[in-house]
């Protein structure tokens, strides 16, 4: 098994590890789609609309709602989760998704991203993770619970 931050793999803190868990997902998924061939993505995307329609949602996978652009974290999670089921690598060496995604999220994206806040602690010390193993990236990626408190120290 991977070694995780304590937290993020201690039985105590169950909340912390899945919002770890989730920002690894949300993370490597947006990274990891941006950087995969045209043919490669066409292939996630519909992957992603076949887990759709085996949860039996009517509508096109990414629509939340009529009218409303779907969040860019939770369209993340719903690539991460569909390069899974493809078993396209994470781009981290030696990190598998199974380290990271449970059966249920396996099934379902929502319910992994359910967990994910992205200015919380554990996005921060995922990120803090993912950048020791060199994995780069997008500096959208990066803005978590580190850089609101640094961005509130300019704004009172």
């Amino acid at each position: 098994m991977r070694k995780f931050p304590v937290l993020a793999s201690s039985f105590w803190h169950p909340i912390y590890r899945n919002r770890f868990r989730a920002a690894l997902l949300v993370t490597i998924g947006a990274t990891g789609f941006s950087m995969l061939e045209p043919p490669l993505r066409v292939a996630v995307d519909q992957k992603c609309d076949q887990i759709n329609k085996a949860l039996g949602n009517i509508l096109p996978w990414g629509v939340t709602q009529r009218g409303f652009e779907p969040d860019v974290d939770y369209l993340a999670a719903w690539h991460g989760v569909a390069m899974a089921h493809l078993e396209l690598t994470t781009g981290v060496d030696g990190l598998t998704w199974s380290e990271f995604l449970s059966a249920w999220s396996m099934r379902d994206p929502g319910h992994a991203y359910a967990a994910f806040r992205r200015f919380h602690p554990a996005t921060d010390d995922a990120i803090a993770y993912l950048a020791t193993t060199g994995f780069e990236m997008a500096p959208r990626i990066q803005q978590s619970h580190a850089w609101l408190a640094a961005a509130r120290q300019h704004y009172p």
